[in-house]
């Protein structure tokens, strides 16, 4: 599309940063959909099967409670710091493949 121009240390075209917002883009839609399907699956279980609603597991609180409870919680959590990690990732290899070159 255009020519290289120097941009806060780095040399880049519009093309290579769209590249570089898609690539994250596409990794922002993957961790979100990790955690939405199983929790809509679920969901759509309750509904299709309503003896889930009251079940329990030994003298835990209903199954309904755990998996919105902590189990969405805790995996809210870890997929944000696995997201987290893996856009730094791909951040850092886009900026040392485009940092200006000093002779």
């Amino acid at each position: 599309m255009g020519h290289g121009s120097h941009v806060r240390g780095h040399l880049a075209d519009a093309d290579e940063v769209l590249a570089l917002v898609h690539q994250q883009v596409k990794t922002s839609i993957r961790f979100i959909a990790a955690m939405v399907v199983p929790l809509c699956s679920f969901l759509i279980a309750i509904v299709v099967h309503p003896p889930l609603r009251t079940a329990r597991i030994g003298s835990l609180p209903p199954l309904p409670w755990l998996v919105l409870g902590p189990i969405v919680l805790f995996g809210a959590a870890g997929l944000a710091f696995f997201h987290e990690r893996r856009a730094l990732r791909i951040e850092d290899e886009w900026s040392s493949a485009h940092r200006e070159r000093r002779p």
